[in-house]
């Protein structure tokens, strides 16, 4: 990893969902186009609840079935993450609102679905711990478009200098 990369961070409630499979896909993807050189990339939770927990086992195995490993323990944000990341993903708009208020770099900061391909009135990627095995399909579903996305775009921009 050199010092040009683009540090990227993925940010949701307690790193065990939305994420950490942010972090997994966006490494796949990375991986693939064969411009991780260019990345360094973290992600971590706003709360506490899960620090040192592995991903929820319903987002591991959707993660999975769609040939994505997530390995990863849960951490909690740390003030120098929001100087350190280049750009930093909130999974929600209460994220964002959160990060924002937490740093000097408000400008870092950007809504993850900004960059959905797929354009809805739904701003957030659903929080799926609290539904079903269908919310972590339908979340999974976001999460890989938009990255897709978003990889593209930063390549562009770091290959553009």
């Amino acid at each position: 990893m050199s010092d040009e990369s683009i540090r990227v961070l993925f940010v949701c409630t307690g790193n065990i969902c939305r994420s950490p499979l942010a972090h997994a896909v966006f490494q796949h993807h990375v991986d693939e186009s064969g411009c991780a050189d260019l990345f360094e990339i973290e992600s971590c939770g706003l709360d506490a609840y899960h620090v040192g927990e592995n991903a929820d086992e319903r987002m591991r195995s959707v993660a999975a079935r769609n040939g994505i490993a997530i390995d990863h323990p849960a951490r909690q944000l740390r003030t120098t993450d929001l100087e350190y990341y280049d750009v930093i993903y909130g999974m929600d708009r209460a994220h964002v609102r959160r990060l924002k208020k937490l740093t000097r770099y408000p400008g870092k900061i950007r809504l993850f679905r900004d960059s959905d391909p797929v354009r809805t009135d739904e701003l957030d990627v659903p929080d799926p711990w609290y539904g079903g095995l269908s919310g972590f399909d339908y979340v999974y579903d976001i999460i890989e478009r938009t990255c897709r996305k978003i990889v593209d775009e930063l390549a562009v921009r770091s290959r553009a200098g």
